[in-house]
């Protein structure tokens, strides 16, 4: 039964070898896949990074001012408080593979005549401040005055970033606010923070204490990254910029230089006549594809590690949208909604679905994923029928060999695995007669005694 289904499958293989071998997508050109940044936007998922981002800086430190408002006069920056620093300096090595190295530098602490009303008064005209360019009652206003008054106070020497700390006791009060400026005067508002020592050109705002991963999270918006979360097709749990989990998107670390460009694979524009056929290596813990429609929408594939599992994730890029990725997932019950898990065969046959193009999960094999992508026009084809059909005598192989493995008795380790044991031969005598007894444990019969 299992050959003839192993048979099956490599006939059916060989009738869709006209659908499936289409152009593979080439690594060695990777221009029409480096996504432009928006011009409009302040962060985008796009190329190239800005200049003033801590992702052009090899090993940014970033200075940690904490701020005593006036009415919480008892206020101590902790060392709990710093150990989250010292958390999120681990966490943004390890999604940068090490790549980047943030060093966290702390200023005693500065005594304010703010108050908890100020940053509650802050967090009601945030907003309006920001989008109305007003810096008498915004956040950026609030930061540059900051920085501006207590300048002498403060060693910005080899700085590439500030972090305001405050200390607000209130329940009214929430803000964790990254400000990108710029060296261009597109916008006066974003120009750079000025000190005695030069410009500033990032800077977080933090009303008060904050977790570890929120910390991250804001300085990672001073690398260069864009907020992923605010809408029902967000990544989820593959990006910190979407939720609260250690992880970011593949496509991300690529933007941010911490992915190689070997594991990147570009076409320029999918077919839109035909089934494009993908494959991508399961032993590798990040790869992404990167194409557009024939209506210009940038579509990508990419597989990326959580908590040391594979997740395949399917989405398209808007740079002037808010959030500007949005997944796809299968439209029956919901599968992919925040990446597929690839550990085991149960993802093949899974298809999910997009507005042009749709994903079928063909097969997972010898650490190898097999996608075909499938344009709009061939929906319901004979082409993608036969893909299906191939998919689901994938899984129902995949799912005997799943079942041989476990029922083959395992193999007895080597020190399981005793020697036989050694006879022996013993001289028995009664009176004049005389015998030999051989045996593992040998003893005399009754009335002989061993000699």
């Amino acid at each position: 039964m299992r050959e003839r289904l192993i048979s099956t499958v490599l006939t059916i293989a060989l009738i869709l070898i006209s659908v499936s071998m289409a152009p593979s997508a080439q690594a060695d050109n990777l221009a029409p896949c480096r996504i432009k940044a928006s011009e409009r936007q302040t962060l985008s998922l796009g190329f190239p990074v800005r200049d003033e981002r801590l992702a052009k800086v090899s090993k940014p430190k970033i200075l940690v001012v904490p701020f005593q408002l006036k009415d919480n006069p008892d206020f101590k920056f902790t060392d709990a408080m710093k150990k989250d620093y010292l958390y999120a300096e681990e966490y943004l090595s390890f999604l940068s593979g090490n790549v980047s190295t943030v060093e966290f530098v702390f200023a005693d602490t500065i005594k304010t005549d703010f108050t908890n009303l100020t940053m509650e008064t802050l967090k009601v005209n945030q907003h309006t401040g920001n989008s109305k360019r007003d810096e008498s009652i915004s956040t950026w206003g609030f930061v540059r005055k900051m920085v501006t008054d207590y300048d002498s106070q403060l060693d910005f020497s080899g700085i590439s970033g500030v972090i305001l700390h405050g200390s607000s006791t209130s329940s009214n009060s929430f803000i964790a606010e990254a400000m990108t400026y710029r060296k261009d005067l597109q916008d006066f508002y974003f120009r750079p923070l000025v000190t005695n020592e030069g410009p500033i050109m990032n800077a977080v705002l933090f009303d008060k204490a904050e977790t570890s991963k929120t910390i991250a999270h804001e300085v990672l918006h001073l690398y260069g990254l864009t907020d992923l979360y605010g809408s029902a097709t967000a990544p989820g749990r593959l990006s910190l910029m979407a939720g609260d989990q250690l992880s970011l998107l593949t496509y991300e670390k690529w933007i941010l230089g911490w992915l190689p460009d070997a594991a990147v694979q570009c076409l320029a524009t999918l077919p839109d006549n035909r089934i494009q056929r993908l494959t991508l290596d399961l032993k590798k813990e990040g790869q992404v594809f990167i194409s557009r429609t024939a209506k210009g929408t940038i579509l990508m594939v990419e597989t990326s590690t959580f908590k040391k599992r594979l997740y395949l994730a399917f989405y398209s890029l808007d740079n002037e949208m808010r959030p500007p990725i949005s997944l796809f997932a299968n439209s029956v019950n919901g599968l992919g909604r925040e990446g597929l898990p690839l550990e085991s065969f149960v993802a093949i046959g899974v298809e999910l679905e997009g507005p042009e193009v749709s994903l079928l999960v063909s097969n997972i094999q010898n650490s190898t994923l097999t996608v075909d992508l499938i344009p709009a026009s061939m929906k319901g084809s004979l082409e993608q029928s036969e893909l299906k059909s191939a998919s689901q005598l994938n899984l129902k192989a995949a799912i005997a060999a799943s079942e041989a493995k476990t029922t083959e008795p395992a193999p007895a380790k080597v020190d399981e695995i005793k020697p036989a044991a050694k006879k022996v031969t013993i001289n028995c005598q009664k009176g004049k007669k005389k015998i030999k007894v051989t045996s593992v444990k040998p003893k005399c019969p009754a009335g002989y005694r061993k000699k």
